[in-house]
């Protein structure tokens, strides 16, 4: 574990009630809302609140020069009213509404703290690799907690407004975070203050490449997650047998993160991403020929699980080394924004491959998927890397 000097247990806090908060309103607001018969509605206001989190690099255009503590300031607030509006279950327009608002709050609210994050791996470059890992860490451990939570709250309150009341106090939970002390209050880079237009990287060609690897890498990361599910059960497991299973499958992924904080693959972490996506492409690739039975469905959800975990821990780490500093909240906003399109275009993709071909063909697409996106990344971190060491040392002649 990283020593509290270098991680502050003001950013531990915070990631722990900001995590728990979205994790407890998550799983509180899809059940809410099918107790109603409104699971249209919930589908409304998750892609609406996908559509608007993808919007954040045009905001992070306008709200550069801002501090990590007034971006929070600011867009909690705003997060914490689109969470509480999903105790309106009856008006699609509502349902939209809360989910464009939650959208617009809670992806600047993860810039603000990828910029946090990126702040202290500047002080502390020796232990980058572990506070950037922290988050993600923090962030499954806590929505895994939080399931478990929620879960066991509506078994044990017996009240009819139970759902209710979680929705509300979720939301409140992110109030309590406006005042904590300590925020930096400077982003993670100075950056001269521009004029308040919407406006791209100076370098487009990195912005164009760049958002759309980053898309593929969506649609990779959710064409399969959300139908693991429904994928347990029909390879033959009971519905109480499945939970377990799918349960365990959480776990191992919180399990798999420690595995990729070890030195030999965090500081060769591009290199090691690589390798991952590719090996794990290929065996997917392979268990989809085969076809999946109940003892193929557990070694494709432990592939899968190691996959996930090295997935985003290694790409946070190879963004911090060549994203340009000096732009460092718009690159952010453009790869926040082409994740969340492209993990919503992953899973309608991956429900119609699904419903029209089975699961063996959707974990085949998965697999080459995978292969293509994990390529296409690791390219473009070769080269944008490349291009920001070049600036850096040709701007270290001049001074």
């Amino acid at each position: 574990m990283i020593k509290g000097k270098v991680i502050p247990n003001n950013l531990v806090v915070f990631l722990v009630v900001f995590y728990t908060s979205m994790g407890i309103s998550k799983y509180i607001q899809v059940l809410w809302f099918n107790n109603h018969n409104a699971l249209f509605n919930y589908s409304l206001s998750y892609a609406s609140m996908a559509i608007f989190g993808s919007l954040s690099f045009i905001i992070s255009s306008f709200i550069n020069h801002w501090s990590i503590q007034k971006l929070l300031r600011v867009f909690l607030p705003l997060y914490a009213i689109g969470m509480s509006l999903r105790v309106f279950y009856e008006s699609p327009i509502i349902a939209i509404l809360s989910g464009g608002i939650s959208g617009i709050g809670a992806s600047v609210c993860l810039l603000a703290i990828r910029s946090w994050i990126y702040y202290l791996s500047d002080e502390n470059k020796e232990h980058k690799e572990k506070i950037i890992s922290f988050r993600y860490t923090i962030m499954q451990i806590s929505l895994t907690i939080a399931t478990l939570i929620s879960g066991q709250l509506i078994f044990f309150i017996n009240t009819n407004n139970k759902y209710i009341y979680l929705l509300v106090i979720s939301a409140i939970m992110l109030l309590f975070l406006i005042g904590m002390k300590n925020i930096p209050i400077r982003n993670s880079v100075e950056t001269k203050k521009n004029k308040k237009t919407f406006k791209l990287p100076t370098n487009k060609s990195h912005s164009i490449f760049l958002y759309l690897s980053v898309l593929i890498l969506g649609i990779s990361t959710s064409l399969i997650e959300p139908l693991i599910p429904v994928l347990i059960k029909n390879v033959g497991y009971n519905a109480a047998v499945a939970s377990i299973i799918y349960t365990m499958y959480g776990i191992f992924k919180v399990l798999s993160i420690f595995l990729f904080k070890f030195n030999i693959f965090s500081r060769n972490a591009s290199k090691t991403f690589v390798t991952l996506e590719l090996t794990s492409g290929i065996i997917i690739i392979i268990l989809g020929f085969i076809g999946i039975d109940r003892i193929l469905m557990v070694v494709f959800l432990m592939i899968i699980g190691i996959e996930t975990a090295g997935f985003f821990v290694l790409k946070e780490i190879m963004e911090y080394d060549m994203l340009p500093k000096n732009e460092l909240v718009l690159y952010l906003g453009i790869i926040q924004s082409a994740f969340l399109l492209g993990d919503a275009l992953g899973s309608i993709l991956g429900a119609s491959i699904y419903t029209v071909y089975g699961e063996n063909v959707l974990i085949s697409i998965l697999g080459m998927i995978i292969i293509i996106s994990g390529a296409t990344y690791h390219r473009m971190y070769v080269y944008m890397k490349k291009q920001r060491d070049f600036c850096s040392s040709d701007h270290g002649t001049q001074t």
